[in-house]
This record gives structure tokens, sequence and C-alpha cells, in this order.
């Protein structure tokens, strides 16, 4: 059942409808490390402190002192203990919950029971979100339930996953830096979830590699760091995740993960990702009042892209970039150029786009270079959340190893708010008050009454949802079962 609210100027409508509706939204552009299965911390006032710090504003928790701890705090929580229905209408209502973790890297084979998960979970609570994380473009075709060539097969994997389980956010991981090359199909991966999530209306995550581990992948540094958030931010993303807490054990520094020293000593991740993690949050904070059109790729020849990626056209973009040099991609070369993503009001064109996300892809060295606009352009401060207008049709931008920059026409720039404000439209306010009161109340009558539907008898258990598997970069499975 559902509650929809008509306001008019001081009268409230109330009208049930018979549908479970997911009336979960994002908020605040999501930064958080990857805590579930046994990774994370236990979150005590202590670590609660260093996420803060870190400029991380989802923490994870798995026992209502937990949740606790981040309301005390202000952070938000990603609940990854036990769920069942009884904890569900046990924590609902807890100030701090934000989300369920619910399953890692499922298969589309799955995909049927992963979406009656879905759908029971949000008639029970569906201000919270069922949060899965997808599969990377490398898995194979057994992984991911599909067939065909890449792109074939992860595009039938996220049309089935959206289609079939639909998602209130598309989150997926990727691991570009290997041991001795770079991972060819990042950008292709991040294209890939970015045009899904346009065409599904939902937003999405990216979990990218903040540690090193089986000698297979190694550990990032502060440029590529700053790489994977840019880079992210230029397909509109609104959540970032690192993996890994911490990839090792003993807590060895040296392995990454944003985990501090036994001493208490900050990881390199940890310190850089300091001043990346709030940018990131200001800088996806304006793209909640735009649509991302797309993004494409300057410093390529046409014949010879990196896989997935569109070059810029000459025509029909109404930003231009100068000093970039066109080369040919190379598989598990470092990627060079710089990456434009566009967004204006609706999406829809191109030729429409009012703000740009431009991005140095070199992670070695920074880039100084031009973008012109089709009037009068003013540049984001990512630090203070302020657009500065330039006074003319071009911004003259020195980018940082793998850095970006957010320039936009300032006729629309202008009518942002700035990150943290909040717009109010005072028309029936007492209507607006009432609507609040009413909602809540409303969820705990809900609540009352599916319990009492579910479990009318003793003999009656409540619906199970148990986990089985431990590691993050192996398989973990939530299982449905009805008694």
């Amino acid at each position: 059942m559902r509650l929809v609210f008509a306001i008019g100027t001081g009268v409230v409508a109330i009208f049930l409808t018979a549908s479970a509706q997911a009336v979960w939204t994002v908020g605040a552009p999501i930064v958080s490390y990857w805590g579930g299965d046994t990774q994370g911390p236990a979150l005590t006032d202590a670590v609660a402190q260093w996420d803060i710090a870190g400029g991380y504003n989802i923490a994870w928790a798995n026992t209502v002192a937990e949740l606790d701890v981040a309301q005390s705090y202000g952070l938000r929580a990603m609940w990854y203990g036990s769920i069942d229905d009884n904890t569900i209408c046990a924590i609902r209502n807890h100030p701090a919950l934000y989300s369920y973790y619910v399953y890692d890297e499922p298969s589309a084979v799955n995909f049927v029971d992963d979406g009656t998960t879905v759908a029971h979970m949000r008639s029970l609570d569906p201000n919270h979100l069922a949060y899965f994380n997808l599969f990377p473009t490398y898995a194979t075709n057994a992984q991911l339930g599909t067939t065909g060539d890449t792109v074939t097969a992860y595009n039938a994997y996220l049309s089935q996953y959206v289609n079939t389980v639909s998602p209130s956010l598309i989150s997926y991981d990727h691991y570009t830096f290997m041991a001795t090359y770079d991972d060819s199909q990042y950008l292709q991966n991040l294209g890939l979830v970015a045009n899904a999530a346009k065409q599904a209306n939902v937003p999405f995550m990216n979990v990218v590699q903040a540690c090193t581990w089986d000698n297979t992948f190694r550990l990032p540094n502060a440029n590529q760091m700053r790489y994977q958030v840019y880079t992210t931010l230029a397909y509109g993303a609104q959540s970032i995740c690192y993996f890994d807490y911490s990839s090792d054990p003993n807590g060895n520094p040296n392995s990454g993960g944003v985990k501090p020293a036994a001493d208490g000593t900050p990881s390199p991740i940890y310190t850089t990702l300091q001043t990346l993690n709030p940018e990131f949050v200001k800088i996806a904070s304006q793209f909640q009042h735009l649509k991302w059109i797309g993004t494409y790729l300057k410093g390529y020849r046409t014949s010879a892209m990196p896989p997935g990626t569109t070059a810029l056209p000459g025509t029909g973009s109404p930003f231009s970039i100068s000093n970039v040099t066109n080369i040919s991609y190379r598989d598990g070369a470092p990627l060079q150029g710089v990456l434009l993503g566009f967004f204006d009001s609706d999406g829809t064109a191109l030729s429409d786009a009012t703000v740009a996300l431009v991005t140095n892809l070199n992670y070695s060295a920074q880039k100084t270079c031009r973008v012109t606009g089709p009037g009068n352009l003013s540049l984001f401060d990512a630090t203070t959340g302020v657009w500065i207008p330039q006074g003319h049709n071009y911004v003259d931008l020195t980018l940082a190893p793998g850095g970006g920059a957010l320039v936009g026409l300032t006729s629309v720039a202008s009518l942002i708010p700035e990150p943290g404000s909040i717009v109010v439209l005072l028309t029936g306010l007492p209507a607006l008050l009432a609507c609040v009161w009413l909602r809540s109340s409303f969820r705990t009558l809900v609540c009352g009454e599916r319990s009492s539907v579910r479990h009318r008898s003793a003999s009656t258990s409540p619906t199970q949802f148990s986990r089985s598997g431990n590691a993050k970069r192996g398989r973990q499975s939530l299982i449905l079962n009805h008694s």
C-alpha cells in the first residue's frame, strides 16, 4: 500500500493506492568504503570520528548499538547485519538507517529471486535502499549469467537487472590498476552503467580500487585515486565507494585501504581522499539539479579509441577544448587526453549542453587547456562549493594529474543551489507539515498492519534472508527462504 499526497494551499488530500513503491532517494551524494562481510570495522566512536574526518558519509552497521553511534555523529548507515522481517520492522525507523546490504555480485540467473527479495523488503520498508553490487565487465559470461561478447553480455546483464529487480540505485565494481598494466575496460564499464542508470532514471555508484591484493592489483597512488574520483564524476555518478577498508588482515598500511595503522597513522589512501571526498560531494551535488547527456573523449584518433569511448565531435558540441593532441590507444597503456561529461536540464541532446565536467585522463602529469563554451562561463570551486563567473566564454584550466574541473554557462550556474542549501516552496506550509506528520504516522500504521497479517499465528515464522560467503573478492549470496 502506498500513501499519496496532493498538496494545495493549506489543503492535504490523501489517497491510498494498492502497490508498494520505492520512495528512497539518494540524498547527499554517497561517499563510503567497502565494509560488508567481515571487511569493515565495528562502528565505534573512534571509527565514526575517523569516517567523518575522512569525508565519508555512509558507515557500516550490524547492530542497533552501531546504528546509535552513526546517529550520534550524523552518519547514514548501511545495515549489514542479519535481515528478516522482524529485523526490518525493528530498525526501519531508526534515524541513522540508510540502506540494507543485500547481495554482492549476483548472477542474472538469480535476478527473479532477487526481484522478489527487493519487492518484499520494499513492502516492509520503502524508505531505505536494498543494496546490491554488480559484477564488472571483465566478469565471465558464466558469472554474469548472460551470453555474447563483452558489451552484449554486460548490457544484457544490466538490462535484466533493471527490468527484473527494479533497483533504486545501480552499483558495480571495477578495478583498473593491474600489477603491470591498466585494464582497458574501465571507461567502457562506466559508460555502460551510466547509460543503464540514465535509462532507468536511477543514480549509480562506482566501487573503485583503493588497495592492492593477490599480487594482481597494484596499489593506486594519489593521482590515480584522483583519476578514479573525477572519471566517476564525468559520467554523472551520485555515489562512490572505495574497496577496501583494509585488504590486509594484519592491517599493513602498505596494502592500502582507509584503515589506520596500529599506531593510528593514516594510510596514504585515507590522506589523499580527505581532500577528494568533499570535492566529490560538492560536484555530485550540482548534478542533482542537472541531467547527464553523455561523456566524450578528446585526445585519440577516431580510428584508435579506448574501448567504449566516443570521440568529442568537431561539430555539434557547444563546448570545445584546445591544446589536446590526438594519439592512438594502446591496450593496457594508461589513458591520455581529456574526458568531458556534459549535462543540462533534460539530458537529451549534446547540442543543448550547458555544463561540462572536464577531466585530465593523464594521471602522471598536469594538463593545461582552454575550454570554450556557447556563452559566458563560470568555474565551480570544488573546495568552497561556489561558482565563479569568468566574464567571457572561455576558461583556462590547469588540471592536476587525473584531476578535473566543472565549468558551465554563467546563466545556468547562477540558478543551481549551493551544496547544502535547502529550497522550500512556501505554499501551503501547514499542508507540508501535515504531510510530514502523516507520512511518519502512516509508515508506523502499515508496519503494524503487515506484521499482524504476516505473523497471525505462532507457527508462522518471518521471512528469512540468509547470506553465505565472506569475501568481497569472492562471492556472497542472499537467499530468500519462505517458511
